[in-house]
């Protein structure tokens, strides 16, 4: 039996649910920050951070991806998680290629100044 699996992040964030999805976003956006990670205290300020920031953007594409998700098995093992130290794990992507790749907590001028950083775009506080 095929079964759908079910997003278990409870965020304001677009969801990826599949690797054929991942694959379509990242195809399809020049720049994309994927948020990989879980409901936990390390986790939801991030995600806040990136719902917040993500209404300030308008070139770059922010998505969640749920770290238990089953369909991320063999992700889990590829060459851009291997550095993965802890949650939440951000990659950012730009023109279908990895970029920058950080784990951890970060406060939302952190992520700003990457965001900045990594793709030249300046972000204004609304």
């Amino acid at each position: 039996m095929n079964q759908k699996v079910r997003a278990m992040l409870y965020t304001n964030l677009k969801h990826i649910e599949s690797i054929k999805q991942l694959n379509d976003v990242i195809g399809n956006n020049n720049n994309v920050v994927m948020c990989y990670g879980r409901m936990n205290s390390d986790c939801i300020p991030v995600f806040n951070a990136l719902e917040q920031l993500e209404s300030e953007l308008s070139d770059v594409q922010i998505y969640d991806i749920e770290y238990d998700n089953p369909e991320f098995e063999d992700f889990k093992q590829s060459t851009h998680s291997l550095t993965m130290t802890e949650l939440p794990y951000l990659i950012f992507f730009q023109n279908g290629e990895v970029r920058e790749v950080f784990a951890g907590k970060k406060d939302e001028n952190q992520l700003r100044t990457s965001i900045h950083s990594i793709y030249n775009q300046l972000i204004t506080t609304i």
